[in-house]
Order: C-alpha cells, then sequence, then structure tokens
C-alpha cells in the first residue's frame, strides 16, 4: 500500500477524510474509537468515555434493581406458600411432620396445588378416629307398642285413626 505521503494532495484529502469520518460511523464508529485508544491509550474521546462511565452505573443500578425485584418476588413466593401451610396445618390438623410428607408428595407427584396435595393427603393417611363411647347406646329405638310386630297393617290403621280422631277432636273443641 502506498503511504500516505506519496499520495497527490487531493487523494491525501479525501484519504484524510475518510479516516477522520470513522469515530463518527454509526454502526462501527464506537469499536473504531476503542480500537484506536487500544493502539494509543493518548487518545481521547471525551464523548465514549463519558458514556462508559453512564453504561457502567446504569448496569451497577440495574442490576441493584433486578436484585431487589428478584428479591420481592421471592418474598411474596414464600409469604404465599407459608399462607398455603399454615391454612393446610390449621384445617387438616398437620404436624410438622404430615407438612414435609404433604411436599414430599407435592414434588413427587408433581402437584402445584397446596390443598388439593394437603387433601389427599389428609384422605388416604388419616383413618376416622374411633369412637370412644362404646358404653353408650346409640343404635336406633323402636316403639314398643302391642301388635306391632303381629300385624303392622292394622297396627298403622289403628294409629291413623287415633290421630284423626285427636285432630278431630281438637278442631271441634
Amino acid at each position: 500500500m502506498p503511504s500516505l505521503k506519496d499520495l497527490p494532495d487531493d487523494m491525501k484529502n479525501a484519504a484524510i477524510d475518510w479516516l477522520e469520518s470513522l469515530p463518527n460511523h454509526p454502526e462501527y464508529g464506537r469499536e473504531f474509537k476503542k480500537l484506536l485508544k487500544k493502539v494509543d491509550s493518548r487518545i481521547q474521546y471525551p464523548d465514549m468515555e463519558s458514556e462508559e462511565r453512564i453504561e457502567t452505573k446504569l448496569a451497577a443500578h440495574k442490576k441493584e434493581f433486578d436484585d431487589y425485584i428478584s428479591n420481592q418476588n421471592a418474598e411474596k413466593n414464600k409469604n404465599y406458600w407459608e399462607g398455603k401451610r399454615k391454612a393446610a396445618r390449621d384445617k387438616y390438623s398437620f404436624t410438622d411432620e404430615d407438612i414435609q410428607k404433604v411436599e414430599k408428595f407435592m414434588v413427587d407427584e408433581h402437584v402445584g396445588n397446596y390443598e388439593l396435595a394437603a387433601k389427599h393427603y389428609n384422605e388416604t393417611t388419616k383413618a376416622p378416629a374411633e369412637p370412644t363411647n362404646y358404653y353408650e347406646s346409640r343404635a336406633m329405638q323402636l316403639p314398643n307398642s302391642p301388635g306391632l310386630f303381629q300385624d303392622e297393617t292394622r297396627w298403622a290403621r289403628n294409629e291413623a285413626a287415633k290421630a284423626i280422631s285427636e285432630i278431630e277432636r281438637k278442631r271441634n273443641g
């Protein structure tokens, strides 16, 4: 390549104009400036240095903001699941061990609903309580009327007749 010194003045001026336009190129200007700074550290581009400082601060603020949002979302998520855990514990009277088993079931079976998992666990593991009042008789008591078990139809007619006559007596006064 011929030296810039050897070129005629019009070509020299065109080459200089082209070189001077490179730092302002919309797509490659920034990269060109960085490359020139690497080659010669004495070259200063105040606008690029300001942009770099702003971008560094902006990146730090963006990271801080993203961390804040992430922490907020994690806190909301934690509070949501703690609320669901407390509701299941209160509703089904679960112990800490029961809660751990419910959560293990949720992970193993891919259940995303705490209420459904707690209900399933309660139905499959908790047996109904055994009655403790064996001494009390809770059997159905049958009426002890004479003739009921000998002829049910006659007994029913007699009882109906008694009820009708009672109603008429009350009506007539």
